[in-house]
């Protein structure tokens, strides 16, 4: 688009095919995937071809950037191309992860599906800054040049599924620090708005904390929502779409997750995962899991009270809740 630092951007080819997969695992349509699963799997051949041996041996893409930031040296320069940056390590990991599963419920090629899982292996992990407490953005110890909304490295937190306060809370508290740090200096228009409210309720969501995550709806709601119930960025300026679908995920995230699976491979449905102080009665009726299942709730006093489950495929689930 109009601008390279965000418009060119190879890595946004690999995070569409995602929504590729979440659409079978939300429906279980395997004549779906085999016929949209060709587009995931020409994606990860590109970056089969793309990666590089890099610093430290890791395989990278490069020449890179972290999605819209610069980086600040020790000499006080500022840059942007990089290296292996954490949000394209994760944005692969995924992509790859997603064709190994497609790949064997398709039975496709066994040498691909090794390759997938070798390729991978040698991905850097997502990394925390020991000085800081916070994730890195980069392969190497660095500053943001300028504080802006975006939040690079936490695409690990949501839409990917890496970054989980149960299963890896190390990595999901310096994921926190990392929002609460660059909140201090965020300019006060990148506050609130669009796709910056819907990112970080979604955040916060998938992090189990409810009173935060409701916090930036609440602004939303007052702020920044037109009497059309669209919702504007740089406040009442622009219109952009992000913040619509972003706040209704986030509200949906807050009461039901599903992108976790136990060690058979079923989904763990997360029952009110970060319901806030204020939502303290409710019902939802016909929210989706993951795994082909319909859920309705009832909760009083932040606790549920009720629990219908709709099974369409047959498939097993684990349910977990407090």
């Amino acid at each position: 688009v109009d601008g390279a630092n965000w418009g060119l951007w190879p890595l946004g080819g690999a995070w569409l095919t995602r929504h590729l997969w979440e659409h079978y695992l939300y429906t279980q349509d395997l004549d779906f995937l085999r016929a949209y699963y060709p587009i995931m799997k020409d994606a990860s051949l590109f970056f089969f071809d793309h990666l590089i041996e890099g610093y430290e041996g890791y395989l990278v893409t490069n020449p890179a950037i972290s999605f819209e930031q610069s980086y600040q040296l020790p000499n006080g320069k500022m840059e942007r191309l990089c290296e292996g940056p954490t949000m394209d390590n994760q944005i692969i990991r995924d992509l790859f992860s997603n064709c190994y599963q497609a790949a064997t419920l398709l039975d496709d090629d066994p040498a691909y599906r090794d390759s997938l899982l070798l390729l991978s292996s040698r991905l850097r992990p997502t990394e925390i800054n020991e000085e800081t407490g916070q994730l890195m953005e980069w392969a190497w110890p660095a500053e943001p040049a300028r504080v802006s909304g975006q939040l690079a490295p936490l695409w690990g937190v949501n839409p990917g599924s890496g970054i989980h306060p149960l299963e890896t809370p190390e990595l999901a508290e310096a994921a926190k620090q990392t929002i609460l740090f660059r909140d201090k200096y965020i300019a006060s228009y990148e506050t609130l708005g669009s796709w910056v409210s819907g990112t970080r309720a979604n955040f916060w969501a998938r992090l189990q904390e409810g009173d935060q995550a409701y916090s930036i709806l609440r602004n939303t709601l007052d702020s920044i929502t037109w009497s059309n119930l669209l919702v504007s960025f740089y406040p009442k300026k622009f219109f952009m779409i992000d913040g619509n679908l972003g706040t209704a995920a986030a509200m949906t995230e807050m009461l039901l997750q599903s992108h976790r699976t136990d060690n058979s491979g079923d989904v763990i449905i997360d029952l009110l995962p970060a319901l806030p102080e204020a939502w303290k009665k409710g019902s939802i009726k016909g929210i989706r899991a993951r795994g082909g299942f319909e859920v309705d709730m009832e909760w009083e006093e932040g606790k549920l009270q009720s629990l219908v489950i709709r099974n369409e495929k047959g498939n097993k689930c684990t349910l977990s809740y407090r």
